[in-house]
């Protein structure tokens, strides 16, 4: 799995924010992070509010890298209160 992390997710991704960076992102954003995630650091997720119309970043306690295997049931909550809205 690294192996495909580091030759393709990463370098795609980096690609894809540098060739939208000056668009902007007009819809509701919402960011969940794992408060114990070792990879996604807050350097990471911070600095793109500016870019962004509607950014809310939340930190999930006692969850890391993989939201949805470290905590399904707030994962589910902060997905149906973003479409609820």
């Amino acid at each position: 799995m690294s192996r495909v992390y580091r030759s393709f997710i990463l370098p795609e991704s980096m690609r894809t924010t540098r060739e939208f960076m000056d668009v902007g992102l007009r819809t509701t954003t919402r960011v969940l992070v794992g408060a114990d995630d070792p990879i996604l650091r807050p350097e990471f997720v911070h600095g793109h509010e500016s870019h962004v119309d509607d950014l809310t970043i939340d930190y999930m306690p006692n969850a890391g890298h993989f939201l949805v295997d470290d905590r399904p049931d707030e994962v589910i909550t902060h997905a149906l209160d973003l479409f609820q809205k």
